[in-house]
């Protein structure tokens, strides 16, 4: 900014003339400037006003995961300095890559996981700070991400995991309504967000796990606390969901690696004391054990069952060769080692089965080459090295495999490079590294690989902008990140920036005192520390900064009375706690503060009421419950405070009536 150019002037054209974004917790403010001011721009040549805390970050990482696809639109999760992680979408371009919604406002993140695609609808779990982590569904709009049930009414979470898709049905395990770890389904819709049978009665856990599709039914492990964990299935229905079979009477045969070949369920199971293979058509007569590989009462532990063109292949030990790569076609005869990959009783131990156009590739280990790629068409002869990527006894460790048009995309090493991106066509020629490093720096340590629509998008790094999103078409030049989503440049990031009478109010770390509250009247001399809260490198973190007729209200911790809420003049000394609303280390975590005729309005809990409506005069015997609006406990949970003419609207629910 030109010397000439008053801060008072640049505040007021600022407050005038930009719009500045609301920001809650850590979220790094952005002014956003109409292109028409281009011409005041000018006026006002940017300047550094201080470098708090000169310190350079180039390698923040989003870390993008859980791709999805759904129609041409990839879901996935991923890290910014200003929202945390949250939902975000992309159609492989980098201005396509955005966020869906900012589901927990402020960059504590909202817990994405399980992003599951049912007839295009995206589900997925995650927490907006209020219902605990519940099940959410998106279209691909912020207005249609919206979260289905709070199962788990309040703050507490009814943590769905499983998301598997049956016939367009979502199911699921879930706790809430009073119930323990049950299965669950929904529709999509909030009245059809239902418990499907409550297994083991009362708060009681049956823990549904491996919820697998076979042609329509669902199959899955559970107990009823009189069988201990054995097969069940499920038509959606309360009297549908039944015991298949007590396999092991009393103990429980726990059931594993669930998989569904020609119709068939599959799986790992303990019929007496040994895990074997076992089949069933869901009946109790049909589900009986396929062969004892490993005969005299040990097991074998069938492992990462995979189906290819009909045929079952696996992991497993016979007690003579080791972890070994065998297969089945579901009759005792017809399970069989497929090759003694790695002659002896180590064995190769197979994993990462993945099946290529009828071709199985697998990562295995031999003595003479380490961990390698191999390849097999169902016979032994037919069991091959596809290429020694990294030579000798070293390992290349491939893993991630994933099938993009027939070709084999996965992560593995030289010894050379580093981590990198490879694909393979099945030759030895036709394995080598997806980059060209003429092209520049390339992607390292590749993950989540996954194909849309014959494009790999993963997640990577090329060593100057941290862990973030990537795609390939296979070639050198078609590999380039797609978004640098966390591009943070300092560690420093002033934040949540607020005009209080013309003076800057901001918070910051100077590398010594931890994230605390600064002023700035747009000069070095004068942007400084107001107050080192919580003192040495510890942060207070101060959030939600709020004018209320020129004294500034915010969240923040000393260190000793938890988070709760103060307020400042500016001066060191006129900083202070406005009052201890919990009492103790533990926190009243005021939120939602909003300025009503001078009163400050806010949500907070004092550890008896919940989560409830209070006001402030600035004073501490000010400082009051407006309404316990839900008695007890439990909280009303006030949220999107408004003033309108002087009148406070919010949302709130009394436990009776919803939000």
């Amino acid at each position: 900014m030109r010397a000439s150019v008053s801060w008072h002037r640049f505040l007021t054209w600022l407050t005038g003339r930009a719009t500045v974004r609301t920001a809650k917790r850590r979220r790094p403010r952005r002014l956003i400037f109409d292109p028409l001011e281009e011409r005041n721009l000018l006026a006002f040549a940017p300047e550094l006003v201080r470098d708090i805390n000169p310190v350079t970050i180039t390698n923040g990482d989003s870390n993008p995961a859980n791709f999805v696809e759904v129609g041409r639109t990839t879901f996935f999760s991923a890290t910014s300095d200003v929202h945390g992680q949250e939902l975000w979408k992309t159609d492989g371009s980098s201005s396509g890559t955005v966020i869906v919604r900012d589901i927990y406002l402020g960059n504590y993140g909202a817990s994405i996981s399980s992003l599951t695609n049912v007839n295009g609808t995206l589900f997925f779990c995650a927490t907006d700070g209020n219902s605990g982590i519940e099940l959410w569904k998106s279209d691909g709009t912020s207005a249609g991400t919206v979260r289905v049930r709070d199962i788990a009414v309040g703050s507490s979470s009814s943590a769905p995991q499983y998301l598997t898709n049956v016939n367009g049905l979502l199911y699921f395990r879930a706790s809430g309504d009073n119930k323990g770890l049950e299965l669950w389904k929904s529709d999509g819709t909030c009245a059809g967000t239902v418990l499907v049978r409550d297994i083991l009665p009362a708060f009681g856990d049956s823990k549904p796990r491996y919820l697998t599709n076979v042609n329509g039914t669902l199959y899955f492990t559970a107990t009823d606390g009189t069988t201990s964990y054995e097969l069940w299935k499920s038509d959606g229905t309360s009297a549908g969901t039944v015991l298949v079979r007590d396999i092991r009477v009393g103990a429980g045969s726990r059931p594993r690696s669930l998989t569904n070949m020609n119709g068939m369920l599959y799986f790992c199971a303990a019929g007496g004391n040994v895990y074997e293979l076992w089949k069933s058509d869901g009946t109790s007569t049909g589900t009986l054990q396929v062969s004892d590989i490993h005969p005299g009462g040990n097991s074998s532990n069938p492992r990462y069952l995979t189906n290819v063109n009909g045929t079952l292949y696996f992991n497993a030990n016979d007690g003579v060769s080791g972890d070994e790569l065998w297969k089945s076609d579901g009759t005792s005869v017809g399970t069989t080692l497929l090759r003694d990959i790695n002659p002896g009783a180590l064995g190769a131990s197979p994993r990462s089965l993945t099946n290529v156009n009828g071709t199985l590739y697998v990562s295995a280990s031999t003595a003479s080459d380490g961990v390698e790629l191999w390849k097999s068409d169902g016979t032994s002869v037919g069991t091959v090295l596809t290429r020694d990527i990294n030579l000798n006894s070293a390992s290349a460790t491939p893993q991630y495999l994933t099938n993009v048009n027939g070709f084999l995309y996965f992560q593995a090493t030289d010894g050379i490079n580093g981590v990198e991106l490879w694909k393979s066509d099945g030759t030895s020629n036709g394995t080598s590294p997806v980059h060209d490093s003429v092209f520049g720096a390339g992607p390292a340590s590749p993950r989540y690989l996954t194909n849309v629509n014959g494009t790999l998008f993963f997640q990577a790094t090329d060593g100057f902008s941290g862990v973030e999103l990537w795609k390939t078409d296979g070639t050198s030049l078609g590999t380039t990140m797609v978004r640098d989503i966390l591009a943070r440049v300092t560690n420093n990031s002033p934040r949540y920036l607020t005009n209080v009478s013309g003076e800057l109010y901001f918070v910051a770390t100077d590398g010594s005192s931890g994230y605390e509250l600064w002023k700035s009247n747009g000069t070095s001399m004068g942007t400084t520390l107001v107050r080192d809260i919580l003192p040495g490198s510890g942060d207070a973190n101060p959030l939600y900064l709020t004018n209320v007729n020129g004294i500034l209200y915010f969240q923040a911790t000393n260190g000793v009375d938890g988070i709760e809420l103060w307020k400042s003049d500016g001066t060191s000394a006129g900083t202070s706690l406005v009052r201890e609303i919990r009492a103790g280390a533990a926190s009243s975590s005021p939120k939602s503060l909003t300025n009503v005729n001078g009163i400050l309005y806010f949500r907070a809990a004092d550890g008896t009421s919940g989560y409830e409506l209070w006001k402030s005069d600035g004073t501490s015997v000010g400082t009051t419950l407006v309404r316990d609006i839900r008695p007890g406990t439990s909280s009303s949970d006030p949220d999107a405070l408004i003033n309108l003419n002087g009148v406070l609207y919010f949302h709130a629910k009394d436990g009776v009536t919803g939000v």
